[in-house]
Formats: C-alpha cells, sequence, structure tokens
C-alpha cells in the first residue's frame, strides 16, 4: 500500500495526532488533521465545544451590542418629526434569548462536528503531555506521534489589595447575569471589555473604566481613542485614565469601593460590582515545564513561523500563543500548525493582512500597517484621513462621528494599511483587506466603481484623497 503523506514514516499507519483543547483552534485542527487522513484523538475540559468565543465570548456579547445599540438608536433619533422610543422591560428575558442564540449556533457549528468526523476519538477531560510523543488523559497514558496545544484563553485576575473579600465579575461571568447590575467598574480596557462597557452602560448601568494608561486602545493610533473615548463619555461612560488601583474594599452596604492613584492624587471609585476583562492563556498543568517547553513571562507558549515549539513535534496555536486572539485567526493557525505536524511539507501563514474589529460604537476596524508600524518597517509612507463628514452616506444617516484613513507605500501606491472608525466599520473593511492581500494600489481602488449614497464609498473617496494632492 502507498504511503500518503498524512501516515507514519516507519509504518503505514496514520499519524496520530492529540489535540489539547476543543476551542475554535482545536476543532479547526481536528477537522483539517482527519480530513486528510490523521487519526485524531481531541481532548476537551473547559469550556463546550468551540471554546471562548462562541460559549462565553463575541458572540453573546455581539448580540446584547446589537440590542443595546437598537434600545440606544430609538432613544437618541436624529431626525427631525419622527419620535421613536424604546423600553427595556425584561433584562432576563434579552439573557434567555442570547443563550439560546448561543446554544443553537454551538450546536450548528460544533455539537455535530464529532457525528461528521468518525475519526475523531473525543475525549470530555483534561489532558497533559507526559512526553512528545505520550499525554494522559483521565489517568490513561495514551502513546501518540504528534500533539497540538490549543487550549486557549481564561480571564487574568490581577493581584490588588483586598480582592479576595470582593464579589468580582470576569467578562464571562458578566455575560452569565440574569439581571443587569446597577453600576460596574470595569478595570483595564481590552477590546471586548470596552464593547461590554458600552453595551451595559446603554442597557442602564452606571459605568466607570479604568485604564492605567494615559489612554485607552493605546496599542491604536491616538485619533481612535481620541473618538472613542469621546463617544463613551457622550454617553455617559465616565472613562479614567492613567489610573491605577491601589486597594479594594467591600463597604457595609455592599457596594466595592476601588482607591486608585489617579495622576498624582488619589480617588475613590463605587460600584456594585467589578468587571475584568483582560485574557491569560490556559498553559498551566499541561506537562509544560516538565518538557522544557518555553512560554514568555506572561505564559504564552512561544512557536516558530511553523507553529512549532522548541519541542520536536509539539505545536500550540490560538489564544495560548498570544500572537492574534480572535476565533478565526486561531482557526486559520491551528489548520496550518495541523498541517505542519501530519504533512511532510512545511508551511508558515500569512499575517500581513488579518482584519481585526472592535465591536464599539463607532466600530473600530484596522487591517495591515498603520503609520507607526509602516514606517518602522522601511515604507516609504503616505496617509490620508477622510472624515465621515465628507462621505454623503454618512451624512444621510446622521452618522458621522468617525474617519476613514488609509495607509500606502508612496514608492509603490500599494494599499499597506487601513483604519475604519465607523457605526459599520467592519463592513467597509474587507475591501481594504482584498487590496493588501492582493496588491492592489491605490490607483485601483479609486477606480472602482461603487454605489452612491453607500457607506463602501468612503473607500474610493479615501483613496481618491491621494490624487487631490
Amino acid at each position: 500500500m502507498a504511503r500518503s503523506q498524512s501516515t507514519s514514516a516507519a509504518s503505514d499507519e496514520p499519524i496520530h495526532l492529540a489535540i489539547l483543547g476543543g476551542g475554535a483552534a482545536g476543532c479547526a485542527a481536528a477537522e483539517w488533521a482527519a480530513r486528510h487522513g490523521a487519526r485524531v484523538t481531541l481532548c476537551n475540559s473547559e469550556l463546550a465545544l468551540g471554546g471562548t468565543c462562541i460559549n462565553v465570548g463575541c458572540v453573546p456579547a455581539r448580540t446584547l451590542m446589537h440590542a443595546a445599540t437598537l434600545y440606544h438608536r430609538a432613544t437618541n433619533n436624529p431626525f427631525s418629526g419622527l419620535v421613536t422610543q424604546a423600553t427595556l422591560v425584561d433584562f432576563p428575558a434579552l439573557m434567555t434569548q442570547t443563550r439560546k442564540l448561543v446554544e443553537s449556533l454551538q450546536h450548528e457549528h460544533f455539537g455535530d462536528m464529532l457525528e461528521r468526523l468518525p475519526g475523531v476519538d473525543y475525549r470530555n477531560a483534561h489532558a497533559r503531555l507526559i512526553s512528545p510523543t505520550q499525554i494522559e488523559v483521565a489517568g490513561e497514558r495514551i502513546d501518540v506521534d504528534r500533539t497540538l496545544i490549543a487550549t486557549g484563553s481564561a480571564p487574568y485576575i490581577p493581584e490588588i489589595e483586598g480582592l479576595a473579600g470582593i464579589d468580582y465579575l470576569t467578562n464571562e461571568s458578566l455575560l452569565a447575569q440574569r439581571n443587569c447590575p446597577a453600576s460596574l467598574i470595569f478595570l483595564g480596557t481590552s477590546d471586548q471589555g470596552l464593547m461590554l462597557a458600552q453595551t451595559f452602560s446603554r442597557l442602564g448601568a452606571r459605568v466607570i473604566v479604568l485604564e492605567e494608561r494615559e489612554r485607552i486602545l493605546a496599542g491604536q493610533a491616538v485619533d481612535i481613542s481620541e473618538v472613542l473615548t469621546a463617544s463613551l463619555r457622550e454617553e455617559g461612560v465616565h472613562v479614567v485614565t492613567d489610573a491605577r488601583v491601589l486597594r479594594l474594599k467591600k463597604k457595609s452596604d455592599g457596594m466595592t469601593e476601588a482607591v486608585v492613584q489617579v495622576g498624582h492624587g488619589q480617588r475613590s471609585f463605587e460600584a456594585d460590582r467589578l468587571v475584568f476583562t483582560a485574557r491569560r492563556p490556559r498553559s498551566e498543568h499541561l506537562g509544560l515545564d516538565e518538557l522544557g517547553i518555553k512560554r514568555d513571562a506572561l505564559g504564552f507558549i512561544q512557536v516558530d513561523e511553523t507553529l512549532q515549539t522548541n519541542v520536536a513535534g509539539i505545536y500550540a496555536a490560538g489564544d495560548v500563543i498570544g500572537r492574534s486572539m480572535y476565533a478565526y485567526t486561531a482557526a486559520h493557525d491551528a489548520s496550518i500548525a495541523a498541517h505542519n505536524a501530519i504533512m511532510h511539507t512545511k508551511m508558515a501563514g500569512s499575517y500581513t493582512a488579518i482584519p481585526f474589529v472592535i465591536y464599539t460604537d463607532p466600530q473600530i476596524a484596522c487591517v495591515g500597517w498603520d503609520e507607526a508600524q509602516a514606517r518602522s518597517h522601511g515604507f516609504d509612507v503616505d496617509v490620508r484621513l477622510l472624515p465621515l463628514s465628507s462621505v454623503p452616506a454618512a451624512r444621510a444617516a446622521y452618522q458621522t462621528r468617525g474617519f476613514v484613513t488609509l495607509i500606502r507605500d508612496r514608492r509603490s501606491d500599494h494599499l499597506i494599511g487601513a483604519r475604519v472608525v465607523a457605526a459599520q466599520g467592519a463592513d467597509l473593511l474587507m475591501e481594504a483587506a482584498m487590496a493588501i492581500r492582493y496588491g492592489l494600489t491605490v490607483r485601483d481602488l479609486a477606480a472602482m466603481l461603487h454605489p452612491s449614497m453607500t457607506m463602501s464609498d468612503a473607500i474610493r473617496r479615501a483613496a481618491l484623497a491621494f490624487e487631490a494632492d
């Protein structure tokens, strides 16, 4: 019998790939490997199949944000002569609807995966590495050829004086509340944390955001931070920057008090509940240290361009490596890792045109380099910023807060980055992502026909701005 690429070099038996973790990364790797002839053992012990995004992350969070935005739009109608209103009468019903959607999507996308892939041996139990060719699952030792670690991430809880006496929430447990808390303090401003802060503010909570750095979204350009900060503050979210929490205290009335260093002084803030939204890798209790698998100071597993760790035959992908903590990039990386684990040929991923969106309102949609990144990589950078007030469709919708920024390499005219801040910024992004991925020039974008009175025309108008000079 001829040996396929996914069979062991020592025999005609299919390569046995163990996958630790059943989130977006683990399930994508299991499906890819099984369809390419590998024997797969998939071990999952934390969340239901599908992992963070679909169960306790972006799916329920985005669903609630849609509801909150509908409520906000109805109570902040910009059109003259038109009266609209909305009333939140049953928060538990909204949460039940959200949970039902999550359960439906989880079943559709992951629940029947094992039925579609009879070659996958699923173990609903914690697994750890014994050696590069052996894992232990619920006391049973299983010999394998390769292992992929895709255990994802978990809420990160920092050490703060007084925290032990506080009944705090995480982004996961906040999305499981049956009643809307009257007031919330968000410690830190992760992408999802900002969305949840705005969501619960719109649904009636009094929200305080404490950010230790000088501005929210410090990893993005200053103008992006400024637009979002202004939007949140106008809606009543109390955004406090340069704020370091010194200690926490549970008060006699049940409120939580946070004593905070703000600049050179101290201030106190109170709320019903605290919310932590930062994430950490699930890289503990896996046997990594015993095998000498390298992790960084935060616990993220270190990998090379093929997603292999420093121990041959052991790969890692998804949130646990901290490269890009989105479900779609986790699935993409995991499929590459599965290929490299079971095939003789090796491949590396392409990361120059990965789009990502922060689902606040306005949305922050980004792809490619920003101006500073492009300059640091040696491009001859040329930038144009088009305010949405220059886009007829945005003016007609009375949604002019935001802008479109295009970044090109002046020498080649190739588009190398885009930043969109708009109510529906995510829907504008993929045209720019395609242009970057396939090497289109700014001149190509400007020449494309766009229907009039559409937000997509903002991309064309921004591209035309390069010709104006």
